[in-house]
C-alpha cells in the first residue's frame, strides 16, 4: 500500500509540474533549438532576408530520452529569398518564410504544441557593394495546444484506485469509473504575432572570399500576448512576450583551412533569462575554385549559463549543411533524468544559385 501510495504522488507530482508549465506558462520559455542558427525562423523571422537561395531544412530534438517522460520537438523551414531576375539590378529584396513546429512532451506524449507561421523580411543595404546590411522581418501565425486527457490520471482517480476496496483494478479501469475534471478544454489555438532585425557586415579579400563577418539581431515572440488558457471558466492565461538578442563574428585565422565562429544568445520572457554562449570552429576538408563553397568541417560548443553543455558538429557543402549536437545538463535535473541529457540533428538543403553569398553565419 505504501509503495503505491509512493508511485501515486511521484505522478502527481509530475502532472502538476507539466500542467503548470503547460497550461499557465508563468514560469517557462517557448522552446528554442540548441542549434539555434540551424533553425533561423525559430530564432529570428530576418533570417530569412539573409539566405540567396531557397533552402529546406529539418530539424529534430529529443530531451529526457532516459526518463519516463521524454519530450520531442520537430520544425521544418523554409526560406525563399526574393531577388528579382530584373529591375533593381538583381538586389537581394528580402525573403518569405514558413515554418512549422510540433512538441510532445509528458505521459504517452500526452501534452502537444503545433504551431504554423509565416515570414516575410525586407533588406537595406548599407552600402553599394551589397556588404553591410540590414533586414526587417514579421511575421504571424497560429499555435494550437492539446492535452490527451485520457492518458492523465488525477487526484480522484488516483484517490479511488488507492482505496483498498478496488485492490485489482487497473488505471483504466478506474479512470472509467471516474471522468476526469470538465473544467478543462483539450485545447485550444491561439494566434502569434513576432517580429526581428539583423544587421550584418562582411569584409572580404582581394580574391572575394570573405575575410570576417559581424552579424546581430533583436527579436520578439507574442507580441500580441495571447491567451493560451485551457481552463473553461474565462481565467486567462497570457502568453509573455519573448525577447531574443544573438551576435556574433566570423574569422579566418592564420592557418589557411581555418575559421573561427564566437557567437552568443540571450532570451528572456517573464523575468526568466537565459545565456548561450560558444564558440564553433571549421574546417576545410577540400577546396575550390572558390573558396566559399568548400566542403568544411564544423565543431564547437556552447554553454547555456546555469543549465547545460552543448557540444556540437557538422559538416557544410554547397548544396546542403547537416549538424549533431549533445546537450548535457549541468544542475540537478540530471539525477531526475538519469543523466540523459538531449540529443539534436539538423538538416538542411541548399538548391543551386550562381550568386555568391555575402555573409556568413554558423552552419549556414
Amino acid at each position: 500500500m505504501k509503495r503505491k501510495l509512493q508511485r501515486i504522488s511521484s505522478i502527481s507530482f509530475l502532472m502538476i509540474l507539466f500542467l503548470c508549465g503547460f497550461i499557465v506558462s508563468v514560469n517557462a520559455q517557448d522552446a528554442t533549438f540548441s542549434q539555434y542558427y540551424a533553425s533561423p525562423l525559430m530564432l529570428n523571422p530576418a533570417l530569412s532576408g539573409s539566405y540567396i537561395t531557397p533552402v529546406v531544412g529539418v530539424n529534430y530534438k529529443k530531451q529526457w530520452r532516459d526518463s519516463e517522460y521524454p519530450r520531442d520537438q520537430m520544425h521544418l523551414g523554409v526560406i525563399y529569398p526574393i531577388i528579382p531576375k530584373s529591375g533593381y539590378n538583381g538586389r537581394h529584396l528580402g525573403g518569405v518564410g514558413l515554418s512549422v513546429f510540433d512538441e510532445s512532451a509528458g505521459v504517452d506524449k500526452s501534452f502537444n504544441t503545433t504551431s504554423i507561421r509565416v515570414s516575410g523580411s525586407y533588406n537595406v543595404q548599407l552600402d553599394g557593394n551589397g556588404l553591410h546590411q540590414l533586414t526587417f522581418a514579421i511575421q504571424g501565425g497560429i499555435v494550437r495546444k492539446y492535452i490527451n486527457m485520457a492518458n492523465l490520471f488525477w487526484g480522484e482517480q488516483a484517490k479511488r484506485w488507492a482505496s483498498p476496496a478496488n485492490y485489482g483494478k487497473t488505471t483504466n479501469e478506474i479512470q472509467n469509473e471516474v471522468p476526469g475534471p470538465d473544467y478543462l478544454n483539450e485545447s485550444t489555438t491561439f494566434p502569434v504575432i513576432g517580429a526581428g532585425v539583423m544587421w550584418y557586415h562582411s569584409e572580404k579579400t582581394r580574391r572575394g572570399f570573405i575575410k570576417r563577418s559581424f552579424y546581430g539581431g533583436v527579436a520578439a515572440d507574442n507580441l500580441n500576448v495571447p491567451d493560451e488558457s485551457l481552463v473553461q471558466d474565462g481565467t486567462k492565461s497570457s502568453l509573455p512576450i519573448l525577447l531574443k538578442v544573438h551576435g556574433g563574428a566570423l574569422f579566418n585565422t592564420p592557418f589557411e583551412d581555418w575559421q573561427v565562429s564566437p557567437n552568443f544568445l540571450f532570451q528572456y520572457q517573464n523575468s526568466l533569462m537565459q545565456y548561450n554562449l560558444g564558440v564553433y570552429f571549421s574546417y576545410m576538408v577540400s577546396s575550390t575554385k572558390f573558396r566559399d563553397d568548400a566542403k568544411r568541417l564544423v565543431f564547437g560548443g556552447w554553454y547555456r549559463v546555469g543549465d547545460a553543455a552543448i557540444f556540437n558538429v557538422g559538416f557544410e557543402t554547397k548544396e546542403f549543411n547537416v549538424g549533431f549536437s549533445y546537450d548535457m545538463n549541468t544542475t540537478y535535473l540530471r539525477y531526475n533524468t538519469n543523466s540523459g541529457g538531449a540529443l539534436e540533428v539538423s538538416f538542411a538543403y541548399k538548391f543551386k544559385t550562381k550568386k555568391k553569398r555575402k555573409f556568413a553565419t554558423p552552419l549556414m
